[in-house]
């Protein structure tokens, strides 16, 4: 899947910019993963399926290899258990689709649900930073508090990406801007200074 550049427009900071490139990468990889995931379980769906109609197929013939035994009633028995298995199949398969299909829908619409949520809780105006950083769930800080390298190579839309390293997939974790993002912590808040001019006329007023 080819990134999104969000270079098209000026006014998106190197930081947005960021941020929006690591969110494709990371949806690349769980679309990835989640395809993968739903091949290999209908891969071994299928061969359960097989075995067991294989093991039916030799259960009959061993039980029919007499055959006395080769009556109707053997082979009607063998025919039902065969349909059932099939049916089984059958169901699992479109279960497993339905129960992909729903998981991507209740995915979401519990982002959907906790974005309005977040957006509720704040006032009339969201800054556009801060909605990004919401989405990528990547926590909110000042714009005073952070510097990013100029280097726009960590920002190239076209982010290296090898759909082929099953490595990849199984090292996925939140993706972490602590090296392209330095946070400068606050040494405590200002103290109210008590010799203030108001604080002053307060007293005198006393």
């Amino acid at each position: 899947m080819d990134q999104i550049n969000y270079f098209t427009e000026d006014s998106v900071s190197e930081l947005e910019c960021y941020l929006l490139n690591q969110q494709e990468k990371e949806s690349n990889m769980i679309d990835l993963c989640s395809n993968n995931l739903n091949m290999e379980s209908s891969q071994r769906l299928k061969l359960l399926f097989q075995q067991t109609a294989e093991n039916l197929s030799n259960l009959y013939l061993s039980l029919t290899e007499n055959k006395r035994n080769a009556s109707h009633q053997n082979y009607l028995m063998f025919k039902n258990c065969s349909d059932s298995v099939t049916k089984l199949y059958k169901e699992n398969v479109d279960y497993l689709k339905k129960v992909y299909e729903s998981g991507c829908r209740r995915g979401g619409n519990i982002a959907k649900r906790d974005l309005l949520h977040w957006i509720n809780l704040k006032k009339r105006h969201v800054k556009r930073e801060d909605l990004i950083k919401q989405i990528v769930k990547k926590s909110v800080c000042d714009d005073n508090m952070y510097s990013i390298s100029s280097n726009r190579k960590y920002f190239n839309a076209n982010l290296p990406f090898n759909s082929e390293t099953h490595e990849d997939i199984q090292n996925l974790k939140p993706y972490d801007i602590s090296s392209e993002v330095k946070l400068r912590r606050k040494r405590g808040k200002p103290r109210k200074n008590s010799s203030s001019p108001s604080n002053k006329r307060r007293r005198d007023f006393n």
